[in-house]
């Protein structure tokens, strides 16, 4: 797999160009499990015909019973692979292919089942994003994506909900957080991240909108009212910070 080198306030880390590895065929400890228990099975039913003497009955038992079998355990190996494949395409599908991020669907549903308990939710934007695409190209592009998406699980917890929205917007919920800790995460990620392109080193910065959920205002509400606190801390200028409540109250963090 190709790695690209990517510098986070002074380390260097290593972040794969495809999040997601390709679906290729391997053979597995139960596919090889199954095939060794169809060898001795057949193998079985050889060995007790032939015990059993020349007798046509017994050797058409054994026949009968050998074919039931194969006839049965084919199709139970081929549903639970199916299921296998269908499992894992699922968890593809919920899956950004470029930051290996949950997408905007899945971050919004296992935001919704959050919702009751009150936490803090943060949305977060490239500064001038469109310019690093243009003048540095896709591929730099994504390399900030990629290390913005490797910085957010290095500062989050598991119980954390990271997710892509959209283009270059992220967004998290802490949930069971205090405004402290949302502070922090959002003053730590303005920073934005560096990365290593043909040209040099490109720093991009990143503004950042601030909610608190209070543990029953409506997701649409949310969303709403904190992606109003990221386009005023774009409105402010890079790499900046706002804290806005659902009753439109505001306050600049930085």
């Amino acid at each position: 797999m190709r790695r690209s080198y990517v510098p986070l306030e002074s380390e260097i880390i290593m972040v794969p160009l495809q999040s997601i590895a390709p679906l290729a065929p391997e053979i597995s400890t139960k596919r090889l499990l199954a095939l060794i228990g169809l060898f001795g099975a057949a193998t079985g039913l050889s060995i007790l015909a032939n015990t059993l003497g020349p007798d046509p009955f017994f050797v058409h038992v054994a026949i009968v019973g050998a074919v039931v079998f194969l006839l049965v355990m084919i199709p139970v190996l081929v549903l639970i692979r199916l299921s296998q494949t269908g499992d894992r395409m699922r968890k593809i599908g919920q899956v950004d292919g470029i930051t290996g991020l949950t997408n905007r669907q899945t971050f919004l549903q296992r935001f919704t089942r959050a919702l009751p308990q009150s936490g803090v939710l943060l949305m977060l934007d490239f500064d001038h994003f469109k310019k690093v695409n243009d003048v540095s190209g896709a591929h730099a592009a994504q390399l900030c994506l990629m290390a913005l998406a490797q910085r957010c699980r290095e500062i989050t917890n598991s119980t954390d909900i990271v997710g892509r929205l959209d283009g270059a917007v992220f967004g998290i919920y802490l949930p069971g957080a205090p405004i402290e800790r949302g502070r922090d995460i959002a003053d730590q990620l303005s920073k934005g991240v560096q990365v290593v392109t043909h040209d040099g080193i490109l720093h991009a910065t990143v503004s950042v909108g601030v909610v608190v959920a209070d543990g029953w205002t409506p997701l649409e509400r949310l969303m709403q009212s904190v992606q109003q606190a990221l386009d005023l801390a774009k409105l402010r200028g890079p790499a900046q910070v706002m804290l806005r409540s659902v009753n439109t109250h505001e306050t600049a963090l930085q």
